[in-house]
């Protein structure tokens, strides 16, 4: 491989994952590696997926293509483009369903309800939810306006009672005289559906910095401890209580073995929160100077011993920043400037600062069937009813380099 001063670069950055947080890099010689062949085939636009699992006729618009993959002297340029007929599969699965229960009344359960209640409203949709509030971590007024859309949809709507996962492991598969699937909740309630989708959120894939260093990674959600500059940090030792009487003062203490420390569970995940969405709004609030917000010197930072790897989105457990795009992409920006302070400060005895990262209010943006939605900004609550059926998937296209300029371009 390339030491990087082939192309005129005397350093190197390495992006693992290339969805919002990783894709948004600075100059230097970057290298992405990402886990599918082609991410940005299927990553960018990846609000609208849950919707091209149920309505037809938009599948081709979440697939962008590359241009100038290979930049080959005396040579064209080339296109590669995907053809997505994965989610033709899913849609005939939905179609062939009579009744789905949907578990998980967050905002991919709550679009995965009211689409399939648009798109098919001659199906039974149920949506189960563990909490007494849909999307707990905004206004109690988003729950109301969902709720109500949910109802107006034929929606059962069951909260406070959390899926029993146990009836679901058992073999043979419990199933009622219709040969429908039974699931069971913990309070004991039976519901019978032909097609189950768990929308209840998931851990991300932090094997690789567990195996590197495992007090790195929360054992409880798999999420990397980071410091406000969003470089990977290491999480404290947690004092083992012991019943032994504390020694004099004038002798050391003994000190028990250290244990990582263990958080709480992470909150569901909110997987359609979207960048369009108090965007520009918030952008001043993500990221502020190594000063309090008084002016005053801020207490003294946490050090690391990896100094050199960051960690932003999905798997970083970023200060209470929810899981969402728009979060992803400025701890992105934040994590890139940082990575050009380090390079200039190599060799100098009067360092720049590194960036704090301060996440923003909650903010989310979910549909509410195929032309409604709901939003909260900036403690702003409200509706809007005209919204096209393809989510503006032509909007992403432009932020990924490719221009649309007529929707037939966006055709495999």
């Amino acid at each position: 491989m390339s030491d990087g001063r082939s192309n005129g670069c005397s350093k190197t950055v390495v992006v693992l994952g290339g969805a919002y947080g990783g894709a948004h890099s600075e100059d230097w010689r970057v290298i992405l590696i990402d886990r599918n062949s082609c991410p940005w085939l299927t990553i960018p636009d990846v609000y609208i997926l849950p919707r091209l699992a149920v309505l037809p006729g938009h599948e081709h618009k979440a697939f962008i293509p590359y241009d100038n993959v290979f930049l080959l002297e005396n040579t064209r340029h080339l296109f590669l483009r995907a053809h997505p007929t994965c989610y033709r599969e899913k849609q005939k699965i939905i179609e062939q369903a009579s009744s789905v229960l949907v578990v998980g009344g967050g905002a991919l359960g709550i679009q995965f309800a009211t689409d399939i209640a648009s798109v098919h409203p001659e199906k039974q949709v149920t949506l189960l939810h563990s909490r007494g509030q849909l999307l707990p971590r905004f206004d109690e007024a988003m729950h109301s306006e969902i709720l109500q859309a949910l109802e107006s949809m034929n929606v059962d709507v069951i909260l406070g009672e959390r899926l029993d996962l146990a009836s679901l492991e058992k073999k043979p598969e419990k199933r009622n005289a219709l040969g429908q699937r039974v699931a069971r909740t913990l309070k004991g309630r039976e519901i019978a559906a032909d097609l189950l989708l768990l929308c209840t959120g998931q851990a991300p894939n932090t094997h690789l910095l567990r195996d590197m260093d495992p007090v790195t990674i929360d054992p409880a959600t798999y999420m990397a401890h980071v410091l406000r500059t969003l470089q990977l940090g290491v999480l404290s030792p947690v004092p083992v209580a012991s019943s032994e009487p504390s020694p004099p003062a004038s002798q050391p203490a003994s000190r028990e073995p250290e244990s990582a420390t263990t958080l709480e569970a992470a909150l569901e995940q909110l997987a359609l929160a979207d960048l369009e969405v108090a965007a520009d709004d918030n952008r001043d609030d993500e990221a502020s100077e190594l000063k309090d917000d008084d002016g005053s010197e801020p207490e003294e930072l946490e050090q690391t011993p990896y100094p050199h790897i960051f960690a932003v989105g999905d798997a970083a457990d970023a200060f209470g920043a929810i899981a969402a795009g728009y979060n992803a992409y400025f701890q992105g920006e934040v994590a890139a400037r940082n990575v050009l302070r380090l390079i200039r400060n190599e060799g100098k005895t009067e360092q720049e600062p590194l960036e704090l990262y301060t996440p923003g209010a909650p903010a989310i943006k979910v549909s509410l069937g195929l032309t409604k939605n709901v939003y909260q900004s900036n403690g702003v609550i409200g509706t809007n009813d005209n919204n096209p059926e393809d989510l503006q998937a032509a909007s992403m296209w432009p932020f990924f380099g490719v221009k649309v300029e007529d929707e037939a371009q966006m055709f495999a």
